[in-house]
């Protein structure tokens, strides 16, 4: 499909239109109750996971998942932006809201625009590294292959679905921005929301958290406003342990990638196990911040 752009006309894919038809319709089918709430979001994760594995087989280099994700963003700012006045979001809460999603935008854009930077080029080939079975050249040390990128990875950390990219070293601190402020937009849209749209009591100063939210459903727009915030817990949930696996793996001074090819036998989530790499908790985090400064002749043993 072909979409008229100034300079000519703009490719769209299927894989990438899909979501922002089916975002609006899950929400849409979950505001119509109770009922059709708890099946929805009990299936979407099911269907999520279904297609990760579905594309990963059929079309590994897929614009489904970050077209999901930048659909979502979107789709909540327009949300937010469009019923504040009906549901009486403040003027500043809505700009803290407004400064996050520029955040996590922002970031999102780092990981794609640095992803190239963490290829192996041809300065960083070394005579006796260890061969790469794809690619038949000898890598530095902690470069691995990514099969969908069909490219070597410095620092590989893992092939990022929901931003169709690779995370290496050049740009695994940006990602490490993006999913925190990507938390953050959730976990904040869903509580202003929440304290709207239901009925909310003060926890402490300014915080509330809903009480009753028996009434929301017999509204459609509000109904839409609540399920989108479910929407937003279920997804922060799943960003949350994203971003708290990649902390421990910061911590132990392992990639994702090292994780995942850990031996059988290492226990306690990758605490005992090799870890060459490590040079302690602290400087793990010393070295993370500095990032793409670090020279991978650091990595030698």
């Amino acid at each position: 499909m072909r979409v008229p752009w100034r300079g000519g006309a703009v490719r769209i894919t299927l894989d990438s239109a899909a979501p922002v038809m089916l975002i609006p319709l899950f929400l849409l089918i979950a505001a119509h109750g109770p009922m059709m709430s708890v099946i929805t979001f009990s299936f979407l994760p099911l269907f999520l996971l279904y297609n990760h594995f579905l594309f990963l087989k059929l079309k590994p280099h897929n614009s489904f998942f970050l077209s999901w994700t930048i659909t979502s963003t979107v789709l909540l700012f327009l949300l937010l932006w469009s019923f504040s006045g009906m549901l009486e979001i403040r003027n500043d809460e809505f700009f803290v809201f407004l400064l996050i999603t520029t955040a996590a935008l922002y970031s999102m854009n780092k990981v794609k625009q640095k992803e190239m930077l963490s290829f192996v080029s041809e300065d960083q080939l070394l005579d006796g590294g260890e061969k790469c079975s794809e690619c038949s050249i000898r890598l530095p040390p902690r470069a691995y292959h990514c099969t969908s990128c069909n490219a070597c990875i410095l620092k590989r950390d893992q092939h990022c679905a929901w931003l169709n990219c690779c995370i290496g070293q050049h740009n695994h601190f940006w990602y490490i921005m993006f999913l925190i402020a990507t938390f953050s937009q959730l976990v904040l849209y869903s509580n202003l929301i929440l304290t709207t749209a239901c009925h909310p009591f003060k926890v402490i100063g300014s915080i509330m958290l809903p009480d009753d939210c028996s009434d929301v459903y017999f509204d459609l727009v509000y109904a839409v406003c609540f399920v989108s915030s479910i929407y937003c817990i279920e997804g922060a949930a799943f960003v949350f342990s994203v971003l708290a696996l990649e902390c421990w793996l910061i911590t132990l001074g392992i990639t994702g990638h090292e994780y995942r090819n850990r031996s059988k036998r290492s226990y306690c989530c990758g605490l005992i196990m090799s870890r060459p790499y490590s040079k302690g908790f602290l400087r793990n985090w010393i070295l993370f911040w500095k990032g793409a400064d670090i020279s991978y002749q650091m990595y030698k043993i």
